[in-house]
């Protein structure tokens, strides 16, 4: 049975076995903006035959997107993204793209990794 679509989200080192079973992978680098989110997310729904999904979701996400413009416009806020484990993201991710595209308010603050 050949599949095909699968993302690759298992660790690397099993990406020749599952190659070699016929799967079909395609890697997706760690996504830096909200533009290579909805590049990533329009690929997989090529891949996967579910474009109409995909579309979904990127309106999804420029929905989310808007809604933030809209409450940074009213009143500041200040934001520390921390993700699992505690580590705290630098100036080249996507938080700090969302951040920096948040607002004028946000977007001074983005900038660059938070020493502690």
């Amino acid at each position: 049975m050949k599949r095909e679509g699968a993302a690759a989200a298992a660790p690397k080192r099993s990406n020749p076995l599952l190659k070699d079973k016929g799967v079909r992978l395609v890697e997706f680098d760690a996504a830096r903006s909200p533009e290579d989110a909805k590049k990533q997310i329009h690929l997989m729904g090529e891949v996967t035959g579910h474009p109409d999904r995909a579309h979904v979701q990127i309106d999804r996400l420029d929905a989310a997107v808007a809604r933030v413009h809209q409450l940074t416009a009213r009143k500041p806020y200040r934001v520390l993204a921390v993700s699992r484990r505690g580590w705290v993201t630098g100036g080249d991710s996507l938080t700090s793209s969302l951040l920096a595209n948040g607002s004028p308010r946000l977007r001074a603050r983005a900038r660059g990794p938070l020493r502690c």
